[in-house]
């Protein structure tokens, strides 16, 4: 589909293109993530790369009951799951405020911060990101100016979107953003090796996630 070039050009334009568009947010301010060695340097998708996309605009649609949308991705290493899955999508998803509380898990809770701190780190120094999306990017403060969560575990924007992350096994119960429970789970690698992980474990790992 072809685009009035010169929403490019303003601020109020791109948000708009990438309101409803997660490809379009890609390509504005993440360009650098589309291309790699393996490319040669060229942006390109894979099938994987473009269902990532379709289903990643699902997110800009409220669930309507509980246990409505619960979904498994299974796809190689090095195929960019992490990638969409906890950087260009949450982003393209907190910038817009499809999403106001994302909550990430892994089976250890440095392995999710580690997503929190490559999701961070866009909003840290992608300028472009930074210039559009402001309260985003800026982390929240209380009336005194002091910050108010910004931490390897836990950051809150200004805009209200909130971020947290940690252990699969952490107690989560009742967890809160002032008012705001988490509007969405993310699961990465919530199993340790199988000669870490009994039959038991496996029950109650997954009595937990459920």
């Amino acid at each position: 589909n072809s685009i009035d070039e010169r929403l490019l050009a303003t601020s109020e334009g791109r948000r708009a293109l990438t309101e409803m568009d997660p490809l379009a947010m890609s390509l504005i301010y993440f360009p650098h993530h589309l291309r790699s060695p393996q490319t040669n340097n060229k942006i390109t998708f894979a099938d994987l790369h473009v269902f990532f996309i379709e289903y990643g605009k699902t997110w800009a649609i409220a669930p309507t009951k509980p246990r409505e949308r619960r979904d498994l991705i299974i796809a190689p290493r090095e195929s960019a799951k992490s990638t969409w899955c906890f950087i260009l999508r949450p982003i393209w998803s907190a910038a817009h405020l499809h999403d106001q509380f994302i909550a990430a898990f892994s089976d250890s809770g440095g392995q999710a911060q580690m997503h929190l701190a490559s999701f961070k780190r866009e909003l840290d120094t992608n300028e472009l990101l930074r210039y559009d999306f402001p309260e985003l990017c800026a982390p929240a403060k209380r009336g005194t100016g002091v910050t108010e969560d910004d931490s390897k575990k836990l950051y809150k924007a200004q805009s209200g979107f909130v971020f947290a992350a940690g252990g699969v096994d952490t107690g989560v119960l009742g967890l809160k953003a002032g008012h705001v429970r988490p509007t969405r789970l993310l699961l990465d690698d919530i199993e340790p090796g199988e000669s870490q992980y009994s039959v038991y474990q496996c029950g109650q790992r997954l009595t937990t996630v459920t």
